[in-house]
């Protein structure tokens, strides 16, 4: 079977999201002759905009990738 490739480069906002979005559009019989990558020199996201938990000693503002994505 020959599979598309699509390569999204950041795991921050715009890429999670762009992957997300990928992934809702092509759901179906196209998801599987599609090969979706993520790149990111980080394993994890880490959110900015939940930087003000740390001062309220909540220090959980980073998600693996692999739990977002699992597949």
């Amino acid at each position: 079977m020959n599979k598309e490739t699509c390569v999204v480069i950041g795991g921050v906002y715009a890429g999670i999201n762009a992957v997300k979005a990928i992934r809702k559009s092509f759901s179906g019989t196209f998801s599987k002759k599609l090969r979706l990558i993520l790149i990111e020199k980080n394993p994890y996201h880490f959110r900015k905009i939940l930087l003000f938990k740390l001062a309220t000693k909540d220090k959980d503002i980073t998600i693996l990738l692999k739990y977002m994505f699992p597949k």
